[in-house]
């Protein structure tokens, strides 16, 4: 049952991405057009920086005046982009679970309660991936920090790492 809704989650989180992509295209280009630059505008306006429209100078495909104006253009596009910032938002949420987890095991392994995750914040709903024991055990990692949910609201931390090593 858990493995279920965990892969039915999994599903929904990439349709979700999927059509926040599909939405942001289609209002880029009832509002502009198209989705990406188009060609003639472009050509018009070869002689100015895609981000600040200085003048150029120098090559003749040239499209911005500087790095630092290239990074800029580059920045605004990805802060831009629904997607970028959806995946930000979970790269986040998942780092945060991983630091938590870090936190609790100092030395690797520990055996907590429920609520000390709880309290420092930690999500239970997002992790990295999933490993089935061949005794039948399922830890959940974020990245190289794994836990698994034991009887009576504990739970027991595994440093991925170390964990691996020790079972092959």
């Amino acid at each position: 049952m858990a493995k279920t809704t965990n892969v039915c989650s999994f599903l929904r989180f990439i349709l979700s991405i999927s059509r926040v992509r599909n939405v942001y295209k289609r209002k880029y280009s009832a509002k502009y057009g198209c989705y990406h630059l188009p060609r003639n505008n472009m050509e018009q306006d070869r002689e100015k920086c895609g981000h600040c429209s200085a003048p150029l100078s120098g090559r003749a495909d040239k499209r911005y005046c500087s790095d630092q104006c290239r990074a800029a253009a580059g920045n605004l596009r990805k802060h831009l982009d629904p997607a970028q910032q959806l995946m930000g938002r979970l790269n986040r949420v998942l780092g945060h679970n991983r630091q938590v987890l870090c936190q609790l095991s100092p030395q690797g392994k520990a055996i907590l309660r429920r609520e000390v995750l709880l309290m420092a914040g930690f999500d239970f709903r997002y992790f990295t991936h999933l490993h089935h024991t061949p005794t039948g055990n399922l830890y959940h990692f974020c990245y190289d920090y794994g836990y698994l949910l034991l009887p009576e609201e504990r739970i027991l931390i595994v440093n991925g790492h170390h964990w691996l090593d020790k079972a092959a």
